[in-house]
């Protein structure tokens, strides 16, 4: 069963960028995470939406993270 911790350590060894590329797609992920976060709470102030309706809207507007 240990046939998926060798698959991942021959990965690395084949690409030994892949960690900093898995980790540099996270720290973007969470940046848009936080910009729709911001968004939604400006489109709630704004429009009287809820929560739901406000995040729903900012992924729709600026793109699903």
């Amino acid at each position: 069963m240990g046939g998926g911790k060798e698959e991942a350590r021959n990965l690395r060894e084949q690409d030994p960028g892949r960690n900093k590329r898995h980790a540099i797609a996270a720290h973007i992920l969470a940046i848009s995470e936080n910009h729709n976060l911001r968004q939604a709470s400006r489109l709630r102030l704004a429009y009287g939406l809820t929560e739901a309706h406000a995040l729903a809207l900012a992924s729709l507007i600026w793109g699903a993270a």
